[in-house]
């Protein structure tokens, strides 16, 4: 396709909202490897940052952090791959880390993390192979022979309390999401084939999966308690063995006391009351709302939009979803019917990646990886041609309150998104491939990786901030083949931009991230 280039002359100025500059730190996870991958974030009471990911080995075995204050560096047991997880002090500086190390031919992904605010701790998610070591005793403390899911608990201080396998006869089993809800209850969300026991005691909980696809699977939704008890899991299968389907995202919602879920089914149809099996459903995504107390199913709603996350709002009891098909951002009613309030449409080429967080006033935040892709449609002033980017909208009405973008290389990407429980900061996780400006000031602060690392960075919220800055090069949208990564997200292009605040007249101010 051919490209045209608009220039644009930016100018500078900061905002007399507040003192200090948006940008707050940055840390850099360089595996001295093939790549280096951010999967997810979240905050603890005190906004400290819990973080997990995964580093894929190409020859040095090595994971280097380093913070604004310090360097610190986990060498582990060659192999494909190998997950962590990690917790950043509020300065940016790394409390604590661990890497599932393992044998030569083990393998471990770390896909989510969730902190349980109320049990002060934090679970995270994902899958393994061979023999893995979840607690840095160097003593494998899961074996299996296949692919499976896992759900780990640590203490906030990173000591390991328990870890059990989700998995069973199957090559493709996989914990995709967590959450929590106050009374310590825990809901993992995932895909399996062939036969898997959820139950970690000595008695069977077995389910055998439809799907005997290649790749996907059924989807389950599992329920745990504080300590690690099983509760129960509801399965939900596509139409026939050729077909199968993928989960994205979970979570629970205090309003109708409801799990709420977020699946794909790449062909065909599904049954989506794990129940009862009556209803099917031919679209290609879902939300839908199970009862906490059991598993059963309450409702659903389905889309063409390619769902790959959904959220709770705690202060307003709605829920927040977004897809990728035609970037469709969707919020429903606080109660479990999921009926529409309002939609916001954002023509894009094709951007993907995308998640949700909702802070603790009026801001729902978006994180993505943008391929051409316009955030406030009409304004003709919030077009991002390439890049990872992150941007909040009014829950109220869907209305761009402000957005940036981080990275200048066709793979760069914000896999992950979270707002701060005591201040109006956010904290942003994904990858960057190139020389990266994370600050958007005159003031820089850039990291240089060996390949692909990944990145957390933290942020004050933009909307008190009138930007400026520099000059830069926009870019019409382009088309790129798409693929997927390890964990079954599509991967698209990215590129270069600014960090913009959307001012009270409707007008853009912007400063230039190099």
């Amino acid at each position: 396709m051919a490209m045209k280039y608009i220039i644009a002359l930016l100018l500078a100025c900061w905002s007399f909202h507040c003192s200090s500059q948006s940008f707050v730190w940055a840390d850099e996870f360089d595996g001295y490897a093939y790549y280096t991958t951010i999967t997810d974030v979240d905050m603890d009471k005190i906004d400290r940052v819990a973080n997990c990911g995964y580093v894929q080995y190409h020859d040095s075995p090595t994971l280097d952090v380093t913070t604004p204050y310090a360097s610190h560096t986990f060498t582990t047991a060659d192999g494909t791959l190998h997950g962590f997880l990690s917790m950043l002090n509020t300065d940016g500086s790394l409390a604590w880390m661990v890497n599932f190390m393992g044998d030569d031919n083990s393998n471990s992904i770390a896909s989510a993390v969730k902190v349980d605010h109320s049990h002060k701790c934090l679970y995270v998610v994902g899958a393994y192979s061979g023999g893995v070591d979840f607690n840095g005793d160097n003593v494998p403390d899961l074996t299996s022979t296949t692919k499976d899911g896992f759900l780990a608990q640590y203490k906030l201080n990173g000591v390991l309390n328990w870890v059990i396998s989700i998995g069973g006869n199957g090559n493709h089993d996989y914990a995709r999401d967590v959450t929590v809800d106050p009374t310590g209850n825990v809901y993992v969300i995932g895909i399996f084939t062939d036969i898997v026991d959820f139950d970690p005691s000595f008695l069977p909980q077995n389910r055998t999966a439809v799907s005997t696809h290649s790749y996907y699977g059924d989807v389950y939704v599992a329920r745990y308690g504080w300590n690690s008890s099983y509760h129960w899991v509801s399965v939900i299968s596509p139409d026939n063995a050729a077909n199968g389907l993928w989960a994205y995202s979970i979570d629970w919602g205090l309003t109708a006391d409801a799990i709420y879920l977020v699946l794909q089914a790449p062909a065909g149809s599904y049954d989506v009351n794990p129940m009862a099996p009556i209803l099917w459903e031919s679209s290609p995504s879902s939300i839908i709302s199970l009862k906490a107390a059991g598993g059963t199913y309450l409702t659903h709603t389905s889309t063409h939009d390619a769902f790959t996350d959904v959220v709770w709002d705690r202060a307003t009891g709605d829920v927040f979803a977004i897809g990728h098909e035609s970037w469709t951002v969707k919020t429903y009613r606080k109660t479990y019917d999921l009926l529409p309030v309002w939609d916001r449409t954002l023509p894009n080429a094709s951007s993907l990646e995308t998640d949700l967080a909702c802070d603790r006033n009026e801001q729902l935040w978006v994180a993505g990886r943008a391929n051409g892709i316009d955030l406030d449609p009409g304004t003709g002033s919030s077009f991002v041609s390439t890049g990872g980017f992150f941007a909040s909208y009014l829950k109220s009405n869907g209305d761009l309150m402000c957005y940036g973008v981080i990275g200048s290389h066709v793979d760069d990407a914000a896999y992950a998104v979270k707002a701060a429980n005591l201040n109006i900061d956010v904290s942003v996780g994904g990858i960057f491939n190139q020389l990266t400006d994370f600050d958007p000031s005159p003031s820089n602060f850039m990291y240089s990786p060996t390949e692909q690392d990944a990145y957390v960075a933290h942020y004050t919220d933009c909307h008190e901030i009138e930007f400026g800055g520099g000059s830069g090069m926009m870019q019409e949208p382009t088309d790129h083949p798409q693929s997927f990564d390890v964990l079954g997200r599509p991967i698209m292009g990215s590129h270069k931009g600014w960090v913009y605040q959307v001012l009270p007249d409707g007008t853009h101010k912007a400063i230039w991230v190099k």
